[in-house]
């Protein structure tokens, strides 16, 4: 018996590696929205590699406190090193510091995903010169959007979580579909009016879902949901011989 859909088992180096790169590029910046600070206490000193994570267990203190107002003070300190146009602020010295900043690391990023053992393994070899470096092109494109993308996000209200493998529920449903919670895998080709998938099992997360709460006073109690993307398992009856 397969569990996976045939064209997840046909395609699985792809979704494989796919899974890889959204879980460097989550970890890295959407998980950590802090990592671009460099924690200067005057212009000529050297930083603090350590401050994005002193200031994020600061925040996880904050919200033990009062959820609603740290979420608050999140996303306003976001907002605030984030401010790199005349709407946004009066200044936009810091806001285009920390944009150009960001962007330097982009090469890095690319490279420390390139030498990911896994991913390497998944990789197949280029043919040339101009396969490499059309593989690099494409790659710092969504390192580029995704580091914009993660601070941009930053700013929103309220508070973010994330939700992988270990925080979705077992089984796929059209109720946590409806909600935004799972979005089905391409791969499973389901159509917004099937409950075709509804019992299988989910068996990877490409990439997590997004959480929202406590975006303002009255709404401490609404859950926003931006849908972890997964590959279903085939439910009970429709699994086929392999």
């Amino acid at each position: 018996m397969g569990l996976l859909p045939d064209t997840v088992h046909e395609l699985i180096n792809e979704v494989l590696l796919k899974t890889l790169v959204y879980k460097e590029i989550f970890g890295k910046l959407f998980m950590n929205p802090w990592w671009y600070l460099d924690g200067k206490m005057s212009p000529t000193d050297e930083g603090d590699e350590t401050f994005s994570a002193r200031l994020q267990h600061l925040y996880d203190r904050f919200y033990e406190i009062n959820p609603l107002m740290a979420s608050l003070w999140r996303s306003e300190t976001n907002r605030l090193v984030n401010s790199a146009n005349v709407y946004q602020a009066a200044s936009t010295l810091l806001g285009t510091y920390h944009k150009d900043r960001r962007e330097s690391f982009v090469d890095q990023f690319v490279n420390d995903t390139l030498s990911v053992e896994p991913i390497r393994w998944l990789l197949r070899e280029p043919s040339s010169k101009e396969d490499v470096d059309q593989r690099d092109k494409r790659l710092r494109r969504i390192f580029k959007m995704a580091v914009e993308g993660a601070a941009l996000m930053g700013n929103i209200r309220g508070h973010i979580d994330f939700e992988g493998l270990a925080e979705l529920p077992e089984t796929f449903t059209s109720v946590d579909r409806l909600n935004k919670r799972v979005v089905a895998h391409e791969y499973n080709f389901l159509y917004d009016d099937h409950t075709r998938l509804d019992g299988g099992r989910i068996l990877m997360a490409v990439y997590p879902g997004i959480v929202r709460r406590y975006t303002c006073a009255r709404q401490d109690r609404i859950t926003e949901y931006y849908g972890a993307n997964v590959v279903v398992g085939l439910p009970k009856g429709e699994e086929v011989q392999k």
